[in-house]
């Protein structure tokens, strides 16, 4: 997972390895105005919005076409150099919610 300075906000950019031992990679910009914009990546068509919840936590919302909802909350770790990420997939009635705490290091 990467996020970078742009000009209209950061790109946030996820790499994934697939089962076959394929590489992945998806970019997105993240305008933190909480406006909708069409994303299609990995498993998802739909739509995402970003908005700032205060000066250092933000918070990315996409919405799947028929699928799931997935939401992140990024924010930075008091005193450190790391960055905690959590994660909740809302599965629609298709099983259980899943959620992942990940605490990643800043370079």
């Amino acid at each position: 997972m990467q996020i970078e300075p742009h000009a209209k906000g950061e790109v946030f950019t996820m790499d994934r390895m697939e089962g076959d031992g394929s590489a992945r990679s998806s970019s997105s910009i993240l305008y933190f105005d909480g406006a909708a914009r069409d994303v299609q990546d990995f498993d998802c068509n739909g739509t995402q919005s970003s908005s700032r919840l205060d000066d250092h936590t933000i918070e990315i919302r996409r919405k799947c076409v028929g699928s799931d909802e997935i939401w992140l909350i990024r924010q930075p770790v008091k005193a450190s150099k790391e960055l905690l990420i959590d994660m909740t997939e809302d599965r629609r009635g298709t099983g259980p919610n899943r959620e992942w705490h990940v605490v990643l290091d800043r370079m």
